[in-house]
């Protein structure tokens, strides 16, 4: 519940303090005055209080209720006609008038108070809920809003930052080369845009623990584009650093195998080939654009077996002039891709055949 909401008072308590008050300022008019020409100025007062305290139905009866007390105690019966008399009467019309009008107002800038209410709590409770860490900054680069996500990633409480400037809570510095970055707060009230943060950038929490982190910060702008501050919004990258280090750990067994690795689609177009294949193609004497002849002669028959839904291994070998590789070609149906696996075996065959002759002898 608002501090609006909780100002305005339930219409069974507003209804007494408002007969009240018309009661209290109808005495004090009965004591203090002796002219009544100036009395129903007077009667405002409790209007305006019941309005704000209980509402539209208040405000509306304490106007009402003055009417009746000024019309019947303090002006003449309307039979006891003259021209000052019929003026009071007109008066008393006027103020009813101005009552309801001046009820109409208050209850009506009550509304929207209590609208706005609604919807900077709605907005700060969203802001509190969201995932990302949230920091909102005025003009100044001073701190007027943390979320409970900033503050744990930042350490600092919301009521501690309140009012500190941004840069002495939210520190952050280059992963790569170890040096303070400037605020991204700074660059946008200088530049007016949206500013992202480097993919390198590390925040430095109050104890000392660093954090890797992603966001941009903003600027918080009415609709004419007057701007009011900056919103900083950010993530704990710490898990997605850690994962796209995993990939590319996994990624360099085949990229930094010493032996050549290879991946054709079932089209038979290469669309993989490891460091170890060019090199061996160099020695070979060739260039990269001989890759295919890696390939086994059967190639074609090979991938026609994509079409099934099980895994299989098959075994080749390859000549290159004089040179013999064993390859190992794993297919993938799920995948759609056949890999292959090759390693030279042209010292071994040459072993072996020498055995074998010398058996023979």
């Amino acid at each position: 519940m608002t501090r609006s909401e909780t100002r305005r008072l339930p219409l069974w308590a507003a209804l007494p303090i408002a007969a009240t008050l018309v009661a209290a300022t109808l005495l004090l008019s009965l004591r203090l005055y002796t002219s009544d020409q100036s009395l129903l100025i007077v009667f405002v007062l409790p209007t305006m209080i019941s309005a704000f305290l209980g509402g539209l139905a208040a405000g509306l009866v304490a106007t009402f209720l003055s009417g009746a007390a000024v019309g019947y105690f303090l002006l003449p019966p309307l039979h006891i006609l003259s021209l000052s008399k019929v003026t009071d009467h007109v008066q008393l019309i006027v103020f009813l008038v101005t009552g309801v009008a001046v009820t109409l107002l208050i209850a009506g800038l009550d509304r929207s108070r209590r609208r706005i209410a609604r919807d900077k709590s709605l907005l700060g409770l969203t802001l509190t809920s969201i995932g990302d860490a949230v920091i909102v900054t005025d003009n100044e680069g001073r701190i007027a809003f943390v979320n409970a996500e900033a503050e744990r990633l930042t350490h600092w409480t919301g009521s501690v930052a309140l009012g500190r400037r941004l840069r002495g809570v939210f520190t952050i510095k280059d992963d790569e080369t170890g040096k303070p970055m400037e605020s991204p707060v700074d660059k946008v009230l200088c530049l007016g845009t949206v500013v992202g943060l480097p993919s390198q950038t590390v925040l430095v929490a109050r104890d000392g623990r660093e954090i890797p982190i992603d966001g941009s910060g903003a600027p918080v702008r009415e609709r004419d584009g007057t701007a009011h501050g900056v919103v900083l919004v950010f993530r704990d990258m710490s898990e997605r650093r850690r994962a796209e280090e995993g990939a590319r750990h996994l990624a360099s067994f085949p990229e930094l195998s010493p032996e050549p690795v290879m991946e054709v689609n079932a089209s038979g177009e290469l669309t993989f080939c490891n460091a170890a294949v060019f090199r061996a193609l160099e020695h070979l004497g060739m260039g990269r654009k001989d890759c295919h002849g890696f390939l086994p002669g059967d190639l074609k028959a090979i991938l026609e077996r994509l079409e099934g839904e099980l895994e299989s291994t098959l075994r080749r070998e390859v000549s290159f002039s004089d040179r013999v590789f064993a390859e190992t070609v794993h297919l993938i149906p799920k995948l759609g891709v056949a890999r292959i696996y090759a390693h030279e075996v042209t010292k071994a065959n040459e072993a072996e055949e020498e055995l074998a002759r010398a058996k023979e002898e």
